[in-house]
């Protein structure tokens, strides 16, 4: 989970559509970092995500969007 300014996408752009899943929120922190825009972990937060069926264990497709998606 991530909260974000309007103007953070204004100055770093949006996240990399390149990357789809499991990696472009590195990216985008990554890009926000070097932009020297501050970044806050809250690690005593919690979140209720009320359905998660986007991947249910470790099937193909989770070691698919994992592993063999490209890094641009």
């Amino acid at each position: 989970m991530m909260l974000i300014k309007r103007q953070v996408f204004e100055k770093i752009g949006l996240l990399n559509e390149n990357y789809f899943m499991y990696h472009e929120d590195v990216d985008f922190c990554l890009r926000a970092s070097l932009a020297s825009l501050r970044i806050v972990y809250a690690p005593r937060s919690i979140i209720w995500h009320k359905v998660g069926a986007t991947n249910i264990g470790k099937t193909p497709f989770y070691f698919y969007y994992l592993f063999a998606t490209p890094y641009l």
